[in-house]
């Protein structure tokens, strides 16, 4: 049974929310504390997969709950149910939630959000990777990205177009787009798979406010993105959108599915830049392990990790909300076999996507880079399109620098 703790000074609200999710009574065990205090001290009692919490109440005030919470319960996720706050309010929990849900909200999505995320240790069993991944407040980018986007945003005349093309270039700042533009802390929808629509619905007032004043961009140490090939993960992923859009074309999908596979390319191989920024020494062993022994990345990974960069990117961006489509297709792009779903949809694209750009990575011995899902393509009748797969890789272009 998943232990949840809600936090509000309204009597009135907590009352609300034990009536309306009485139904949930078998699977969830809830408890309801009227204040930040009160919910610490229950806390050190009883563990908790989640803890959801008001922002404006007195005393301690939800952003400085979460903080305690992310210090002293790391292993908690961390939502907020919050009615109108002002934007300094936002702007100190972004990086401390993990999720942000606007009142009114009607029971169905609390449970909906609430159970997404207690499934999401069903991706990832490894206790000190949850907890590194749960206490992120930022995804590094490339210095010289992260640079670009902040010389944009103080420059005299700021533009909403420059933000979209510099973000572009960056999977970080794609991965970030997306998951402020998927919950409520600025109006989002809970269903955006676009970057760009991400960055436009987001604005440029609200972009320049979080570049400079919250801490959820970030740039890796730049003696680190050589040695832990940051900068040909980041081209790799780029190239896995394009090719993943251009095959969705290719296999007339409909234009939802298309976006959804060039998203997917585009932060299917987040995980590893999970990995790299926050256990760097860990991740340089494994990649080493790789290059010594000449066996694919995911295997000296799972050796030293106890799993691959794909479950942990996975776990990272179902904990920001974004929609399961995206997070499906990135946990399982080198085992499609293992997901539940059986259709021609972004997992099959950014699968196929990734396997083509790896065969022109000459790092590997025939027959050891990343190889096609032979079972899962016929599963979806797609085994027979390789050869019109390969045909579009080169009609796009697609080739390593």
């Amino acid at each position: 049974m998943k232990r949840i703790l809600f936090v509000d000074d309204e009597p009135r609200v907590l009352e609300g929310l034990r009536r309306m999710l009485y139904g949930m009574r078998n699977e969830w065990h809830m408890e309801f504390a009227p204040n930040g205090e009160e919910a610490l001290k229950i806390l050190q009692q009883r563990e908790f997969e989640v803890v959801m919490t008001d922002m404006r109440m007195p005393g301690m005030d939800g952003a400085e709950l979460l903080q305690h919470v992310a210090e002293l319960h790391p292993h908690v996720i961390r939502i907020v149910l919050s009615g109108q706050s002002d934007e300094a309010s936002i702007l100190r929990c972004v990086g401390k939630s993990h999720l942000y849900l606007a009142k009114p909200c009607d029971a169905e999505m609390i449970k909906m959000i609430v159970t997404r995320a207690c499934k999401l240790p069903d991706l990832l069993t490894q206790d000190k990777l949850k907890d590194v991944i749960l206490q992120m407040e930022s995804l590094p980018s490339l210095p010289a990205a992260y640079e670009e986007l902040h010389a944009e945003i103080v420059s005299d005349e700021p533009s909403i177009q420059n933000v979209v093309e510099i973000v572009s270039k960056d999977v970080s700042l794609i991965a970030r787009m997306l998951h402020l533009a998927n919950s409520a802390y600025f109006g989002g929808n809970l269903d955006v798979t676009d970057f760009k629509e991400a960055v436009l619905k987001l604005g440029l007032k609200t972009i320049g406010e979080l570049v400079l004043t919250a801490n959820v961009f970030s740039h890796f140490d730049k003696a680190l993105t050589k040695t832990l090939y940051t900068e040909e993960i980041m081209s790799h992923s780029l190239l896995v959108g394009r090719l993943a859009k251009a095959l969705a074309e290719a296999e007339h999908l409909s234009q939802k599915a298309i976006g959804d596979s060039f998203s997917a390319g585009l932060i299917h191989d987040v995980g590893k830049l999970v990995l790299s920024s926050k256990l760097p020494q860990e991740y340089q062993q494994a990649l080493e392990s790789a290059k010594s022994e000449n066996i694919r990345d995911v295997g000296a990974e799972y050796r030293i990790f106890g799993t691959t960069h794909a479950e942990v990117g996975a776990y990272l961006l179902g904990l920001w909300g974004l929609p399961d489509i995206l997070v499906e297709a990135i946990a399982f792009h080198h085992s499609p076999n293992q997901a539940i779903r059986r259709e021609i949809g972004p997992l099959a694209m950014v699968h196929a996507a990734d396997v083509l750009e790896h065969e022109l990575d000459h790092k590997y011995a025939p027959g050891v880079g990343n190889q096609f899902d032979l079972e899962y393509l016929e599963a979806v009748n797609l085994a027979d399109h390789l050869p019109l797969w390969k045909e579009t890789r080169d009609i796009v272009g697609i080739e390593r620098q």
